[in-house]
């Protein structure tokens, strides 16, 4: 074997150490993140700084390179077995999607109707201010 070759291909970053996965739903951050190779489903949800309290279904997705998709959904379990089906070793371009429950949905919804009646009230005040 060539050592320079070798050489080479380690400082190319080809195989780098680290994939990108995305993750999205009930985290404290969602959006694109970066994880060790051969980093599992914890490590993903630990870059994305946890998991809010209230959650539904866990949905994992990957696109495999025969073209097909595998498509997971299920309850999360911390302690679930490194690997295992509840506890995927994460490939780059992974999605992870965290689902909302009935009473999380509703929070979010009246949080979004609170915030636009807050607005509403705040431009009559500043309309009586003015007009005052």
């Amino acid at each position: 074997p060539n050592d320079s070759n070798f050489t080479k291909a380690i400082d190319s970053k080809i195989n780098s150490k680290f994939i990108k996965a995305y993750i999205s739903g009930r985290f404290f951050n969602q959006g694109e993140i970066k994880v060790f190779r051969e980093g599992s489903l914890n490590d993903a949800i630990c870059a994305a700084g946890g998991i809010k309290i209230i959650k539904g279904p866990l949905n994992f997705i990957r696109f495999n390179n025969d073209g097909t998709i595998t498509k997971r959904s299920f309850k999360y379990k911390r302690n679930a077995k490194r690997g295992s089906y509840k506890k995927p070793i994460l490939l780059a371009g992974d999605i992870v999607y965290l689902g909302g429950t009935l009473l999380s949905n509703t929070a979010q919804i009246f949080g979004e109707i609170k915030a636009h009646f807050s607005n509403a009230f705040s431009t009559y005040g500043l309309y009586n201010a003015i007009t005052n």
